[in-house]
């Protein structure tokens, strides 16, 4: 495949632009998931579960299960915490009491909701479901990815909507970089392209600046911009993308269920 015609994507304007963009979104990420980025459950009785609720509410709907000592559950941020200055100047009561206050927002086996915080502790990331030996296709989420000889290279899916099939592919770059592709051009060059997860806008630009030579792809290499996407990949649940057609812009939607089981075994050495 080729490369697009320059590595700048546009000249330094454009970087400039979403770069800011991206270390904005790339902040208020980090912000929403202060702490560890896994937990384990702790202090729930053997034949108990913990429950995962809609919001961050006893009385809130329960939409999910996690079972006792489970491990690998995403940190998404909590709510209800005493800041330091806060804690410092509590009794040991009201410090009490506000272990009872924090919920934390997760995501475990599919399912992103609420669970009470003094059920958790800091843990390490999900071991791997497959060990993966053999050349073929396996399924991670919404996510499949193509290995050959134990060696996985790319990770792909097709969105929903759009007037042409549209795939999003991921596949091996530098360090924790990867490569990003979307393909199903042909693309609008005058254009912009749009990304956005879980609502809130993450990076974008003109379609020119991201085409491959063939003008079918759009291409980010593997660099800063594509890590913090990837990053703000691994938090969210959707991602909405906006392309230029010739008929005008429009919408295909991604599901980032597994996406990041799917990115570590692509960028396993």
């Amino acid at each position: 495949m080729k490369r697009p015609a320059t590595s700048t994507r546009g000249g330094a304007s454009l970087i400039a632009v979403m770069s800011i963009a991206l270390l904005s979104m790339s902040s208020a990420a980090q912000a929403e998931a202060d702490g560890p980025d896994w937990w384990t459950v702790t202090g729930v009785g053997a034949n108990d579960v913990l429950n995962i609720r809609a919001e961050p509410a006893a009385s809130a709907e329960k939409i999910g299960k996690v079972p006792t000592n489970a491990q690998g559950l995403r940190n998404l941020g909590c709510t209800g915490e005493m800041s330091f200055d806060e804690w410092e100047k509590a009794t040991e009561t009201e410090r009490e009491q506000a272990r009872f206050n924090r919920w934390c927002k997760i995501r475990y086996a599919g399912t992103t909701g609420w669970v009470a915080g003094r059920y958790l502790t800091e843990g390490a990331p999900p071991q791997d479901d497959q060990e993966i030996v053999e050349s073929g296709e396996y399924s991670f989420g919404a996510w499949s990815v193509f290995c050959e000889s134990g060696l996985c290279n790319s990770a792909y899916q097709y969105g929903r909507g759009g007037s042409v099939p549209t795939i999003l592919r991921v596949k091996r770059g530098m360090d924790e970089s990867p490569e990003i592709l979307v393909e199903g051009g042909p693309f609008t060059p005058s254009g912009e392209v749009a990304f956005l997860i879980d609502g809130e806008f993450v990076t974008g630009g003109l379609a020119s600046t991201l085409q491959a030579g063939s003008g079918d792809d759009l291409v980010f290499p593997p660099d800063d911009i594509t890590y913090a996407l990837a990053r703000r990949m691994r938090l969210g649940t959707t991602m909405v993308l906006t392309v230029p057609r010739a008929q005008g812009s429009e919408t295909v939607e991604f599901d980032l269920d597994g996406f990041e089981e799917a990115l570590r075994q692509v960028q396993k050495p």
